[in-house]
């Protein structure tokens, strides 16, 4: 709808208009009205207890909840500040780079970048681009144009080229064929019959394309993450390349399986280092539908959960 994009873009000019230095109070402030609003809160608690443990309405969950609207508040501010940012060039002194190097492996035939709906991503995506990386990031489309439309003209300035998670696998291996980077948010619901892998302790689906694209030659695939800071910089961490080569006699559903959990285990870690900071609004965790690859121990989650 046309009025949705014109208010989007009186949002981004009033946040533009903001001091530097209020744009984080008024990001926290935001996030302190969505939680009392309940906007989505069942969803979020129901899904911190199923992850950590943590007991609905006891004193850890609601100072969690209440750090995980801020973030979001926080980060929904920065990206309305995001366009500005990158035109002042004021987004690379937000930010701190480390483990860069595995970025710069001998290795041909292009990179897999692996992230998480974990810190400011899209603030990471356009920093990458900007630093002068050439990265290509899959998405999960948004059904309203109106919001996909304002998200794109957030980053045009950066150089990010973006691809739907229904365009095809040629669109795809091109850009590895061009040796380029390759990046995937890893941590949401396949609804196509992906790959069941124990997240957190319960059964997920994973995307398979990531594992596909492992195995069609031997490449490496980077998990990078980034953090909020205290002092509201942004710390990106470019992890060591997971390895996952095929093992003899091992079939290729097994292996990509296998690959989809390594990849699953590394965003849980980064969850569980600040769990504040990941997207819990989402509806992550499904029961077992019987289709798609699984994983070993999601196998094993699943039994245990039929003999109960």
């Amino acid at each position: 709808m046309v009025h949705v994009i014109w208010l989007l873009r009186a949002l981004r000019m009033l946040c533009e208009l903001l001091p530097t230095s209020w744009s984080r109070c008024a990001g926290m402030a935001l996030g302190d009205g969505v939680r009392v609003l309940g906007i989505r809160r069942r969803v979020v608690a129901r899904n911190m207890h199923l992850a950590l443990g943590l007991e609905p309405g006891s004193a850890a969950q609601r100072r969690l909840l209440r750090d995980s609207y801020r973030h979001m508040g926080e980060s929904a501010i920065e990206f309305m500040r995001m366009r500005r940012l990158i035109r002042c060039g004021g987004l690379a002194s937000m930010l701190q780079w480390y483990g860069e190097e595995h970025l710069h492996g001998p290795w041909q035939g292009g990179q897999v970048l692996l992230t998480a709906h974990q810190g400011n991503f899209t603030l990471f995506s356009a920093a990458a681009a900007l630093r002068g990386y050439p990265v290509t990031v899959v998405i999960k489309r948004v059904r309203n144009q109106s919001i996909e439309q304002f998200w794109l003209e957030q980053l045009e300035h950066s150089g990010l080229k973006i691809l739907g998670n229904r365009d095809s696998m040629g669109d795809i291996l091109r850009v590895l064929r061009r040796d380029e980077m390759l990046g995937f948010v890893y941590d949401q619901h396949d609804s196509r019959e992906g790959v069941w892998v124990d997240f957190m302790g319960h059964v997920a689906t994973a995307f398979r394309a990531v594992p596909i694209l492992a195995g069609r030659s031997p490449r490496p695939v980077v998990p990078v993450y980034i953090t909020r800071l205290p002092n509201g910089q942004h710390r990106i961490d470019c992890c060591p390349p997971i390895a996952c080569s095929q093992r003899d006699g091992e079939s290729a559903e097994d292996y990509q399986a296998r690959c989809a959990q390594a990849y699953t285990d590394s965003i849980a870690a980064a969850v569980r280092r600040c769990p504040a900071q990941w997207m819990w609004l989402h509806n992550r965790w499904r029961p077992y539908s019987g289709k798609g690859l699984v994983s070993e121990r999601a196998q094993r989650l699943i039994e245990q959960a039929e003999g109960t």
